[in-house]
């Protein structure tokens, strides 16, 4: 050990060791807070992926039942725009029916 001027000892090397092992305690609590972070969060992101897996399947669903009931609303205003032409028709054709109809009656020529 070093002496100073009042022949005292100086304890440096104690109080260096001291502030070592403090740094060195805060090192290993900071590795630890991290592991224990990381492990309290790696299930969550895993879930969380998987939910996102999800929503993204599930749009696509969505999107393809979507396409699928536009197709079908179209194809039955088809039927159905058809179905009033075909009625018109028929409505022109009993009223067409119903007029008196004009005889002609040719007289022999005699």
């Amino acid at each position: 050990m070093n002496q100073g001027a009042n022949d005292e000892p100086i304890s440096i090397e104690c109080e260096c060791i001291g502030i070592g092992s403090w740094t060195g305690r805060l090192r290993r609590d900071r590795l630890r807070n991290q592991n224990y972070v990381r492990t309290q969060t790696t299930p969550l992101v895993e879930h969380t992926d998987q939910l996102d897996s999800k929503t993204a399947a599930n749009n696509q669903q969505l999107h393809a039942v979507d396409d699928r009931a536009q197709a079908g609303i179209k194809q039955a205003q088809g039927a159905a725009d058809s179905a009033n032409q075909n009625a018109q028709s028929a409505t022109k054709a009993a009223a067409m029916l119903k007029q008196p109809r004009l005889m002609w009656s040719i007289a022999p020529i005699r």
